[in-house]
């Protein structure tokens, strides 16, 4: 029997269908989510319908209540991951509702889900993926919960609408590109357990008025914050060793710059198109690479889009 045929008529039949190792089962509302089961450890990983790409994108729309426990074949098994791509470019999904069940959120999980808005993050999820919420454009509001220890490569890039995040404690790293290109980011904690903050981490954030470099951390990545137009001042503490090149280029309007003992290398170009800075602190200890604060020529102010 043809295996899409097959599937047609397991759907006809009942509220469960199969495809080679994932399985869907019908919420009570009626939405069929596709699985993967662990007989085992009697858990659930969302999934996808089939490996292929296509077949599987925009399956979703809507609101889509993922569920804390999910029955098939007489056994009940608990949801803990929404695994790779399980919900990538499904541009009609409008909400998500992610139950405390689930300790994992995978690489590209919800990867162009362009018109979620709010998401929460249960309380037990203590991975955030790569690219799990990059290019969700219309994403406003993203609660990130204590249970948090890394958020991954580019886990929020591309989220234009984005104004707020609060990283919570417990996180000890943020990965390359995790919030590069969140043109309203206006405002992020970043907590002193943070000890590695990957390059391009905030690239592009023309928004971010105020940042606290953690004292944790020892080196200030490649384009970490390079064109975060709206930074007025900057402390560099003490523990930091190295600014890497184009770390904080274009930021534009820093006025004042506060560079501690510690630091005892500026990269190339690490403030290139800092050409507002009036008041600066650099101990005479510090090795000063090319293309540093006086290069008005390079002058770029990056545009954030207007409704």
């Amino acid at each position: 029997m043809n295996k899409r045929l097959g599937i047609l008529l397991l759907s006809m039949l009942g509220s469960v269908c199969t495809l080679a190792s994932e399985t869907c089962v019908e919420n009570s509302d009626g939405v069929k989510i596709w699985y993967e089961f662990d007989s085992k450890t009697k858990t659930a990983r969302v999934t996808h319908e089939g490996k292929r790409f296509r077949s599987w994108d925009n399956k979703y729309t809507g609101d889509v209540v993922i569920p804390s426990k999910v029955t098939y074949e007489g056994v009940e098994y608990d949801v803990t991951s929404i695994g790779n791509r399980a919900f990538s470019a499904c541009f009609n999904l409008t909400n998500i509702s992610i139950p405390e069940s689930v300790t994992k959120i995978e690489k590209a999980a919800f990867k162009g889900c362009s018109k979620l808005t709010n998401v929460t993050i249960p309380e037990n999820v203590t991975i955030i993926g790569k690219s799990a919420f990059e290019s969700c454009s219309n994403l406003i509001n993203v609660t990130i919960p204590e249970s948090v220890t890394m958020i991954g490569k580019s886990a929020f890039k591309f989220c234009l609408r984005l104004t707020n995040v609060t990283i919570p404690e417990n996180v000890t790293m943020i990965g390359k590109s995790a919030f590069e290109f969140c043109l309203r980011l206006t405002n992020v904690t970043i907590p002193n357990n943070v000890k590695s903050i990957k390059k391009k981490a905030f690239l592009a954030c023309p928004s971010l008025t105020d940042v606290t470099i953690p004292s944790n951390i020892k080196s200030i990545k490649k384009k970490t914050f390079g064109h975060c137009s709206n930074l007025t001042s900057l402390t560099i503490p003490n523990n930091v060793k190295s600014i890497k090149k184009y770390a904080f280029e274009q930021c534009v309007d820093i006025k004042t710059l506060t560079i501690s003992e510690g630091v005892k290398r500026i990269g190339k170009g690490a403030f290139r198109g800092c050409v507002n800075i009036t008041n600066k602190t650099i101990p005479s200890t510090v090795r000063i690479g090319k293309e540093n604060f006086n290069n008005p020529s390079t002058y770029f102010r990056l545009g954030v889009p207007i409704d």
